[in-house]
């Protein structure tokens, strides 16, 4: 079966602005969208550690970002799982970027480097576990990561998907960490069949103007 090339793009992206802070969870965040539903709001989850009771920094700094209150160096890690349902067929998911902001334990920039460990995992509603990828002492104030799986994944409309974001470091000095925006890079598979069916009509109708051709010159 003959199929056009497809190139990885963004089939989910945000940058945050706009979004609106209610405790750990963020709202009215603007999603763009190519093959996949609006997976509607983010909300954060500590992983262990103390303390509980933090929210989302809503700082002027934190304006336009996801940045929990919590010291990923000293108080313990935090993760966010983004919904995933395809609108399409089938999509693969290549990797996920990450642009990534550290902060200080008042909500404002970090001035100095700290360091924090990504891990991306995709899970399945029915398939379980399809892939994980880590990036280790990502260091620096702010930066983008892009976390790539070893091979595409392959998704499909028949279950729905959690991407799972986390986020710990191993060093105890203070480090507030959230994201400046957040992509997932992949591909939206064309509908089986319809590339052959084109292919097979232009054949056919090349066929039926050579035998239409064919008919006049013998005439």
């Amino acid at each position: 079966m003959w199929c056009p090339p497809v190139f990885a793009t963004p089939i989910l992206s945000t940058d945050f602005t706009g979004r609106t802070v209610s405790g750990k969870t963020a709202g009215n965040i603007p999603w763009t969208l190519d093959g996949v539903q609006d997976p509607g709001d983010l909300s954060w989850v500590q992983e262990s550690g103390v303390p509980a009771g933090t929210a989302l920094f809503d700082t002027a700094n934190a304006q336009g970002h996801f940045a929990p209150d919590m010291n990923i160096g000293n108080e313990g890690p935090w993760s966010t799982t983004v919904a995933l349902a395809l609108t399409v067929p089938q999509v693969t998911l290549q990797d996920v970027l990450l642009d990534w902001q550290h902060f200080s334990n008042t909500g404002v920039f970090q001035g100095a480097a700290r360091s924090a460990d990504w891990t991306v995992s995709v899970t399945g509603s029915t398939s379980g576990l399809l892939g994980s990828v880590t990036a280790s002492g990502i260091s620096g104030t702010s930066g983008i990561e892009t976390l790539t799986f070893v091979s595409p994944l392959a998704l499909s409309n028949a279950e729905t998907y959690e991407v799972k974001i986390f986020v710990t470091s191993s060093a105890t000095i203070g480090n507030n960490t959230g994201l400046d925006a957040l992509t997932l890079n992949g591909t939206v598979i064309p509908e089986p069949g319809v590339p052959s069916l084109l292919f097979v009509g232009v054949i056919s109708l090349a066929l039926l103007r050579r035998a239409a051709l064919f008919g006049r010159l013998r005439t």
